[in-house]
C-alpha cells in the first residue's frame, strides 16, 4: 500500500479537520489523535450548518489544516430537509477546492467512492490510525503498510 504524502507543515504539529455528523466521533478523534500531537478541528458536516464549501466553493476550516477526515453517515449521504449530498461528493469537492489538502473518506463500504484525489480508510479506526501514524513519522512520503490495531495487514 502506498501512503500519500501530507503537505509540508508550517508548524511541527499536524492539523486535521474531522467532518462528522456524529459528535461522539468528533470527541473520539480528538482523544485518539491528541497523544500523537495532532490538533483536531471539528465540523458537524454540511447538513448541520451553513457550509462555505457548498456556498462559496472553499472551506475556511480546510484552509488551516494539513489533512481532513470525512466521516460518511451510515447511508453515505449528508441530509437536511431538501438537501442531500453524498459523502464521497463532499470529500471530492473538499479535495478539489483545496488541492494541497490530504482528504480521507471513511464510512460504509457499500457506497461509491470518489476519484483518486481522496484516500479511502474503510473504517473510522483505520482513518485515525493512518493519521496518527503519519504524525508520528512526520508525514513524509513512504511505502509500506501501517499496522491497524486488530488486523494482520
Amino acid at each position: 500500500m502506498r501512503i500519500p504524502s501530507l503537505p509540508a507543515r508550517e508548524t511541527p504539529r499536524l492539523r486535521v479537520l474531522v467532518v462528522s455528523e456524529d459528535a461522539g466521533f468528533l470527541v473520539a478523534a480528538q482523544e485518539a489523535l491528541r497523544p500523537a500531537g495532532v490538533h483536531v478541528v471539528a465540523c458537524m458536516g454540511p447538513a448541520q450548518s451553513p457550509c462555505d464549501l457548498l456556498d462559496s466553493g472553499s472551506c475556511p476550516l480546510a484552509g488551516h489544516v494539513d489533512a481532513a477526515i470525512v466521516d460518511a453517515p451510515a447511508d453515505g449521504v449528508f441530509r437536511h430537509h431538501w438537501f442531500a449530498l453524498t459523502a464521497s461528493d463532499y470529500a471530492a469537492s473538499l479535495a478539489r477546492s483545496h488541492p494541497r489538502l490530504f482528504v480521507m473518506l471513511c464510512g460504509p463500504g457499500d457506497q461509491a467512492w470518489p476519484s483518486t484525489a481522496v484516500t479511502v480508510g474503510h473504517t473510522r479506526s483505520e482513518a485515525l490510525h493512518l493519521l496518527r501514524w503519519a504524525a508520528e513519522t512526520d508525514g513524509t512520503e513512504r511505502t509500506g503498510t501501517p499496522h491497524y490495531e486488530g488486523s494482520s495487514r
